[in-house]
């Protein structure tokens, strides 16, 4: 072997040498200390972590998880569920541990040994850290160096100590409860299906499918489920105040648990998940009261707070919604007194635009008035559960009803609604029911106008100018005509020039798209009484408005009839052709003046 070959082969060792030193150096930060003394603090590989143990003078808390993507329990000084966030901190502090100074052996020895720096196994406090795959990390917490935020550490394995930010030491314990799950109970990753509320508001109440709940006990009957779906929302965020007691509870009247305050149970199917029973207030302090987690027999004490929401009146999680959002209807049908119908309006399908009443004449309906009067019956609120059994409906003037509401959905019934006399004590309420519930509710008076109850008020009244061929008008006690002959406005005196023509077209597209409110004046003595209030007898205008025939609007002659202001309105009374009922509507005040101003003759 000659000289060349040596060579080689001494600069392939030492490359290979090199290589195995840099993939297998230690990895972590080197830390220096005085005199230049040296020493490496590996980081900690703190997601590999499966378990830690925390030993402070003769008290062990230790925490572990299965695998490290699981959640982390208790396991000693008790068993019990961890605080995720307290936990978190922790590891985040262990995550970011990065000494900022060393002291070796030399300088340890000659300022008196580890007692010096808390350091001893007497004073300090040891944590000791295992990874998955069954290694672990141990560390001696020493006392705080002076006039610094910082800690003597020290890793076992290594003889000298390390200075850190004591970051660490504020992220640990002081005891088990701080490393303990303060949420008054776990809740299921499926969540809950049942609730039982025992106390003031004493009920059972399950979650259908669709995620609504219904009231089982004491009666079948729809529930709040917003009301429901808040309750436990507002138990899962009340937080324990204190852990009094991991162990059965022998002297319950000591804490007002033998009988209660309020008891609830949380379930899924036939398995009670979370049993709680809320005791009396505690003694020294007004805001705790005293809670027995049954399923866990655990005592503690939350904020007093928790029995307002227990302590409702059952009314207070019922639905109050007599029928809530109603779709797909596409009949309406309105009945009085015995079951005369007094109109019937529909269209052919879901999806189709135009509404027409086809009873007790065929016309065609307001679209938007529909629309309008269908969503009441989304709106309607129960101000009162009258009585939930019902063996005589007459007494609520429902035998027959004073008026009857049907909405449909092909010939699907979709709801029911009726309507009967009021409530004796409580004049602003109205007894009603929908026939598929046996209970009658109250509701305020007011819903009769919120719902027709005669064809007139559902006419589409718009119309063109150019459709309009006749004004008979009064003003002020005089009577006079505009006729339209060949596109052009006349007078008894002649025809109107093209300004004052293209003025009145206006003023009439105006009044053809205007949109109001209608209350039907079914008889003569309403009619009579709302003249008399809206001074009619002083009636500044009238006009009859004659249009070109329309099958498709239902009505040839359109008669309005001003009385008084009414806000920025003029109140009016309004007739379709010659028909018996009369609407009372509102004008806003700038188009009456409009039409005082085109309306000559």
């Amino acid at each position: 072997m000659n000289a060349r070959s040596n060579w080689w082969l001494m600069l392939s060792a030492l490359l290979v040498a090199g290589y195995v030193w840099f993939i297998d150096r230690p990895a972590g930060a080197r830390i220096s200390g005085r005199a230049g003394a040296t020493a490496l603090f590996a980081p900690i590989p703190v997601p590999e972590l499966v378990a830690l143990e925390l030993n402070v003078s003769n008290r062990v808390l230790a925490i572990q998880r299965p695998a490290p993507a699981a959640p982390w329990r208790l396991r000693l000084p008790l068993v019990a569920e961890a605080d995720a966030m307290r936990i978190q901190s922790l590891l985040q502090a262990l995550e970011k541990l990065q000494p900022t100074s060393y002291i070796d052996v030399a300088d340890l020895t000659a300022a008196g040994g580890l007692r010096a720096y808390g350091l001893d196994g007497a004073t300090g406090s040891r944590l000791v850290l295992t990874l998955q795959n069954g290694k672990s990390v141990s560390l001696q917490l020493g006392g705080f160096t002076v006039g610094e935020r910082k800690f003597y550490l020290q890793r076992i394995g290594n003889p000298g100590i390390f200075i850190a930010d004591r970051a660490l030491l504020d992220a640990l314990p002081v005891s088990a409860d701080d490393w303990r799950d303060r949420s008054l109970f776990p809740v299921p990753r499926e969540g809950f299906d049942r609730i039982e509320l025992r106390g003031t508001s004493d009920f059972r109440a399950e979650l259908e499918r669709g995620g609504e709940w219904r009231l089982k006990r004491p009666l079948d009957a729809r529930a709040d489920s917003a009301r429901i779906h808040a309750l436990i929302g507002t138990l899962r965020q009340t937080h324990v105040e204190q852990f009094l007691a991991d162990r059965p509870v022998a002297d319950l009247e000591s804490y007002g648990l033998q009988s209660p305050a309020a008891e609830i149970v949380l379930g899924r199917g036939a398995a009670d998940l979370v049993q709680l029973s809320v005791g009396s207030v505690v003694t020294n302090d007004p805001s705790l009261r005293y809670v027995l987690r049954r399923n866990s027999t655990s005592l503690v004490t939350v904020p007093a707070k928790i029995l307002v929401p227990l302590s409702q009146p059952l009314a207070e999680y019922r639905d109050r919604r007599l029928f809530g959002e109603l779709s797909g209807v596409t009949a309406w049908e309105f009945q009085e007194g015995s079951g005369v119908q007094r109109f019937r309006v529909e269209r052919t399908n879901v999806s189709a635009t135009n509404w027409w009443v086809t009873s007790p004449r065929r016309f065609l309906a307001d679209a938007s008035m529909i629309e309008f009067y269908l969503r009441q019956f989304g709106l309607f609120e129960i101000a009162d559960f009258t009585a939930d059994i019902v063996p005589d409906l007459a007494r609520y003037g429902l035998a027959p009803p004073q008026r009857n509401y049907r909405l449909l959905s092909g010939t699907n019934l979709l709801a029911e609604l009726q309507i009967g006399t009021g409530i004796t004590n409580r004049p602003t309420l109205l007894h009603v029911r929908r026939i598929d519930e046996p209970a009658v509710y109250g509701l305020p008076t007011s819903i009769t106008g919120q719902l027709a109850h005669a064809a007139e008020q559902l006419h589409d009244w718009r119309f063109n100018a150019t459709n309009a061929v006749r004004l008979q008008i009064r003003r002020e006690g005089r009577d006079g005509f505009l006729v339209r002959t060949n596109g052009t406005w006349n007078t008894a005196r002649g025809k109107l020039d093209s300004i004052a023509a293209a003025n009145l077209d206006a003023t009439l597209n105006g009044l053809g798209m205007l949109r109001s409110h209608r209350m039907a004046l079914s008889t003569q003595a309403q009619e009579q009484q709302f003249r008399r209030l809206y001074h009619f007898d002083q009636s500044p205008l009238a006009v009859t408005i004659e249009l070109t025939a329309s099958p498709a609007a239902g009505f040839t002659k359109w008669s309005l009839e001003f009385g008084g202001e009414f806000g920025a309105s003029r109140v009016a009374l309004a007739r379709f052709d010659d028909e018996a009922i009369g609407l009372r509507i509102q004008v806003p005040l700038i188009l009456f003046e409009d039409l005082m101003r085109d309306l000559i003759f």
